[in-house]
């Protein structure tokens, strides 16, 4: 498990560092607080149409409540999408991306924002 690093967004140049693909969990605390943390998962990189250039990956999802493939974006750890196998899974990840105008700038930004950059990157100067 790795922290989430805090980042301003106007960095937006990284650089792959790992082979290692890692997933963004969101963790409600007790207290009210939320803690984001990065977490190692076994996957595999796919390619999506709607995001050609992006790094996404699959993976069988963190928890044991959920049967099936979950694709995920490799630098913000954000999931996509879900579905009950890997080639659902895929099209519901080009479906949605899509459906919300692209994985544009944006988006990763936001995501990186509030949850850091995945450990499998490091930024650049």
């Amino acid at each position: 498990m790795a922290k989430a690093r805090s980042t301003t967004t106007a960095r937006l140049k990284w650089e792959k560092v790992s082979e290692d693909y890692y997933i963004s969990i969101i963790d409600p605390t007790d207290t009210g607080r939320t803690e984001f943390y990065f977490t190692e998962v076994e996957g595999k990189p796919v390619t999506l149409s709607s995001a050609p250039g992006e790094d996404f990956f699959i993976h069988t999802p963190a928890t044991n409540t959920r049967k099936g493939w979950t694709v995920s974006h490799a630098p913000t750890g954000a999931g996509v999408a879900w579905g009950k196998t890997k080639e659902a899974a895929i099209a519901a990840a080009d479906a949605a991306i899509r459906s919300h105008g692209g994985w544009t700038k944006q988006r990763i930004q936001n995501c990186i924002a509030a949850n850091g950059l995945s450990p499998r990157y490091a930024f650049v100067k």
